[in-house]
């Protein structure tokens, strides 16, 4: 009777330690693959064509200092802002490796959320909706902690939006 109750009990034990470890990989993969899924969409030559497009459209208008509505309704700057705040949302909810991705994506996201967020607070305060794009600005903030972390202030880093 003990032996049997020992067997049991290791084999409980094995299962709980493999089930665990099982978990542990599947996680571990699909955070991967979300990793993949965000990097295929972000390096696509159109996504890289529209963030410089608003790189360059956010400048002319910091320049002019007005409310630029062609700047604000454009809808290629609303897709590359749709696209980083679920981007937000699955990294939040660790579908996509936090760390991972912004030590890779990190200074990208920053300066889209730093262009896009006149077109944004334009957008929250026609909508009177404050959390219009806050797994963004979530993102965004995630990225400016991490790098801070390694004593890189996005602030000062230089953004190539043609490498990017």
């Amino acid at each position: 009777m003990e032996g049997s109750l020992v067997i049991s009990i290791g084999s409980l034990i094995a299962t709980v330690v493999i089930g665990f470890v099982a978990n542990i990989l599947v996680s571990k993969h699909h955070k991967a693959s979300g990793l993949i899924d965000a990097f295929n969409m972000l390096k696509t030559p159109e996504h890289r064509k529209n963030r410089l497009e608003l790189y360059k459209a956010y400048h002319d208008y910091e320049e002019n200092n007005d409310n630029d509505t062609d700047f604000l309704n454009r809808d290629e700057f609303q897709e590359i802002r749709a696209d980083l705040d679920v981007i937000g949302i699955l990294v939040k909810s660790r579908n996509i490796d936090k760390k991972q991705f912004l030590h890779e994506f990190g200074p990208m996201v920053h300066m889209c959320w730093v262009c896009s967020k006149p077109l944004i607070e334009h957008e929250r305060e026609r909508r009177k909706f404050k959390y219009f794009m806050e797994n963004f600005e979530w993102l965004s903030d995630e990225a400016e902690k991490y790098w801070k972390r390694k004593h890189v202030p996005l602030s000062t880093v230089g953004y190539d939006p043609y490498e990017g």
